[in-house]
Protein backbone atom coordinates (compact mmCIF):
# COMPACT_ATOMS: atom_id res chain seq x y z
CA UNK A 1 0.00 0.00 0.00
CA UNK A 2 1.28 3.47 -0.91
CA UNK A 3 1.52 5.82 2.05
CA UNK A 4 -0.06 9.19 1.47
CA UNK A 5 0.42 12.46 3.23
CA UNK A 6 -2.89 13.95 4.31
CA UNK A 7 -3.14 17.70 4.73
CA UNK A 8 -5.64 19.89 6.54
CA UNK A 9 -5.32 23.59 5.87
CA UNK A 10 -7.41 24.78 8.80
CA UNK A 11 -9.25 23.65 11.92
CA UNK A 12 -11.61 26.17 13.40
CA UNK A 13 -14.26 26.64 16.06
CA UNK A 14 -17.58 27.75 14.62
CA UNK A 15 -19.19 28.80 17.91
CA UNK A 16 -16.46 30.03 20.20
CA UNK A 17 -12.99 31.51 19.95
CA UNK A 18 -9.93 30.45 18.07
CA UNK A 19 -6.41 31.58 18.90
CA UNK A 20 -3.94 31.43 16.04
CA UNK A 21 -4.42 31.42 12.30
CA UNK A 22 -4.55 28.40 10.00
CA UNK A 23 -3.88 25.84 12.74
CA UNK A 24 -5.00 27.27 16.05
CA UNK A 25 -2.61 27.31 18.97
CA UNK A 26 -5.50 26.78 21.37
CA UNK A 27 -9.17 26.00 20.89
CA UNK A 28 -11.56 27.60 23.37
CA UNK A 29 -14.87 25.88 24.11
CA UNK A 30 -17.65 26.89 26.51
CA UNK A 31 -19.74 24.67 28.80
CA UNK A 32 -23.52 24.41 28.40
CA UNK A 33 -23.23 25.59 24.79
CA UNK A 34 -23.44 24.12 21.33
CA UNK A 35 -19.98 23.81 19.79
CA UNK A 36 -19.05 23.58 16.13
CA UNK A 37 -15.69 22.29 14.93
CA UNK A 38 -14.65 22.51 11.26
CA UNK A 39 -11.85 20.87 9.34
CA UNK A 40 -11.25 22.90 6.19
CA UNK A 41 -9.44 21.73 3.08
CA UNK A 42 -8.70 18.07 3.93
CA UNK A 43 -6.69 16.80 0.98
CA UNK A 44 -4.16 14.28 -0.19
CA UNK A 45 -0.86 16.15 -0.47
CA UNK A 46 0.39 13.88 -3.27
CA UNK A 47 -2.60 13.81 -5.63
CA UNK A 48 -3.90 17.20 -4.41
CA UNK A 49 -7.36 15.59 -4.35
CA UNK A 50 -9.76 16.88 -1.71
CA UNK A 51 -11.09 14.20 0.59
CA UNK A 52 -14.84 14.21 0.18
CA UNK A 53 -17.35 11.45 0.91
CA UNK A 54 -17.89 8.90 -1.85
CA UNK A 55 -15.56 10.55 -4.36
CA UNK A 56 -13.09 8.35 -6.20
CA UNK A 57 -10.54 6.54 -4.07
CA UNK A 58 -11.72 8.44 -0.99
CA UNK A 59 -15.06 6.65 -0.81
CA UNK A 60 -15.71 5.82 2.83
CA UNK A 61 -13.70 8.72 4.28
CA UNK A 62 -14.64 9.61 7.84
CA UNK A 63 -13.54 11.88 10.67
CA UNK A 64 -14.42 11.95 14.37
CA UNK A 65 -13.69 14.49 17.10
CA UNK A 66 -13.17 13.72 20.81
CA UNK A 67 -12.39 16.08 23.67
CA UNK A 68 -10.15 14.61 26.38
CA UNK A 69 -9.87 16.06 29.88
CA UNK A 70 -6.66 16.62 31.85
CA UNK A 71 -6.62 12.94 32.90
CA UNK A 72 -7.02 11.62 29.35
CA UNK A 73 -10.70 10.70 29.75
CA UNK A 74 -13.20 11.49 26.98
CA UNK A 75 -15.54 14.33 27.95
CA UNK A 76 -19.23 13.32 27.88
CA UNK A 77 -21.11 14.98 25.00
CA UNK A 78 -17.89 15.07 22.93
CA UNK A 79 -16.76 11.48 22.55
CA UNK A 80 -16.17 10.19 19.00
CA UNK A 81 -18.57 12.69 17.41
CA UNK A 82 -18.85 11.99 13.69
CA UNK A 83 -17.87 14.86 11.47
CA UNK A 84 -19.94 15.33 8.33
CA UNK A 85 -18.59 16.26 4.93
CA UNK A 86 -20.02 19.63 3.84
CA UNK A 87 -21.55 18.94 0.44
CA UNK A 88 -20.13 20.89 -2.48
CA UNK A 89 -16.93 21.94 -0.66
CA UNK A 90 -13.26 21.12 -1.15
CA UNK A 91 -12.63 18.79 1.78
CA UNK A 92 -14.57 20.68 4.45
CA UNK A 93 -15.97 18.66 7.36
CA UNK A 94 -17.97 19.76 10.41
CA UNK A 95 -19.10 18.38 13.76
CA UNK A 96 -21.68 19.97 16.04
CA UNK A 97 -21.92 18.83 19.63
CA UNK A 98 -22.91 19.97 23.07
CA UNK A 99 -25.89 21.62 24.68
CA UNK A 100 -26.83 22.28 28.29
CA UNK A 101 -25.49 18.77 29.06
CA UNK A 102 -21.98 19.68 27.85
CA UNK A 103 -20.50 20.54 31.24
CA UNK A 104 -16.72 20.10 31.36
CA UNK A 105 -15.00 22.00 34.15
CA UNK A 106 -13.63 25.42 33.27
CA UNK A 107 -9.87 25.24 32.86
CA UNK A 108 -6.98 24.25 30.63
CA UNK A 109 -5.24 20.97 29.91
CA UNK A 110 -7.85 19.61 27.49
CA UNK A 111 -6.97 17.98 24.18
CA UNK A 112 -9.26 17.99 21.14
CA UNK A 113 -8.46 14.98 18.96
CA UNK A 114 -9.52 14.58 15.33
CA UNK A 115 -9.13 11.03 13.99
CA UNK A 116 -10.08 9.64 10.65
CA UNK A 117 -9.42 7.69 7.52
CA UNK A 118 -9.42 8.89 3.93
CA UNK A 119 -11.24 5.75 2.76
CA UNK A 120 -8.12 4.56 0.91
CA UNK A 121 -6.51 3.00 3.99
CA UNK A 122 -4.64 6.07 5.24
CA UNK A 123 -5.28 7.57 8.66
CA UNK A 124 -5.06 11.03 10.15
CA UNK A 125 -4.64 11.98 13.81
CA UNK A 126 -4.56 15.57 15.09
CA UNK A 127 -4.19 16.67 18.71
CA UNK A 128 -5.08 20.28 19.44
CA UNK A 129 -4.67 22.08 22.75
CA UNK A 130 -8.03 23.16 24.15
CA UNK A 131 -9.42 24.90 27.18
CA UNK A 132 -12.87 25.52 28.61
CA UNK A 133 -13.92 29.08 29.40
CA UNK A 134 -17.27 30.40 30.59
CA UNK A 135 -19.50 31.56 27.77
CA UNK A 136 -19.38 35.28 27.05
CA UNK A 137 -22.94 36.38 26.25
Amino acid sequence: MTQRVLVISQVSVVNGQVSGLAMPIEIVLSPSSTQGIQVIGWQDAISQGYINVNVGSFSGAELTVTLFDQDGNPVPECDAIAMEYQSGTNGNWMAVFGDENFTPQVGSGYTLVVDGTDGAGNTIHLELVAKIEPRQS
